[in-house]
């Protein structure tokens, strides 16, 4: 399998879905991450895992516990509010280290992984040369991730929360303010948790918080 039809879901088994809600609803935070990972595949949804635990419990003021970020929203969506949304830049894994840790999909795709672990090493330095493969996979991931963008209803009070290096590479043509727009780092390796108080990303996290609380602890529409 080329690596075009990999990054385009052609492997199925290995596809985890945006959790985005019915059309006629604005999302009002839209989570952009970079790709699954083994507890994605697994649960088949996005930020399943540690992260997404990690995330939840610095949204929600407490200690992490088994429930997830992607877990709630999940759950949300599937009752129909859809208020909250997580989408990955790449739908499929972008570490072959995924696959043989999950139960779900034991085996990896026969593709060569050189170009993407070339892409995602390069997310801080835009400035270095990449080559012909990275620039390929990159180009058919920026595509996919402005067609799914674009099929998104956003507001214009929705905020877009880019967490991460690799998801702010793609300077995506949000249809939002600037100011709507919110980079974070990624919740993963407890990143969130060691943002010092008083800080510029201190605030963007409590901008994220305030509008997460609202949300969930209002009745849904």
């Amino acid at each position: 399998m080329d690596i075009a039809h990999y990054l385009l879901g052609k492997r199925s088994s290995a596809v985890v879905r945006d959790l985005i809600g019915v059309h006629g609803q604005d999302v009002e935070i839209l989570f952009l991450v970079e790709s699954p990972h083994s507890d994605e595949l697994d649960r088949r949804h996005p930020l399943a895992g540690i992260a997404g635990s990690d995330a939840l419990a610095v949204l929600e003021s407490r200690p992490r516990n088994s429930t997830s970020l992607g877990a709630l929203v999940k759950q949300r969506t599937l009752s129909g509010d859809g208020r909250l949304a997580i989408m990955n830049i790449s739908t499929v894994p972008l570490q072959e280290e995924a696959f043989k840790a999950s139960q779900r999909v034991p085996t990896s795709p026969t593709i060569d992984w050189a170009p993407l672990v070339e892409l995602r090493a390069h997310a801080q330095d835009l400035a270095l040369p990449w080559s012909k493969q990275a620039q390929d996979a990159h180009k058919v991931l920026l595509d996919d991730v402005q067609r799914r963008i674009d099929a998104v209803q956003l507001g214009p009070s929705s905020l877009v929360a880019v967490c991460g290096n690799f998801a702010a590479m793609f300077g995506i043509a949000w249809r939002l303010p600037p100011q709507n727009i919110l980079r974070l780092p990624h919740p993963s390796f407890g990143h969130w948790r060691r943002v010092k108080a008083n800080t510029p990303m201190a605030t963007t996290i409590d901008t994220v918080r305030r509008r997460f609380l609202q949300i969930t602890s209002a009745v849904r529409p």
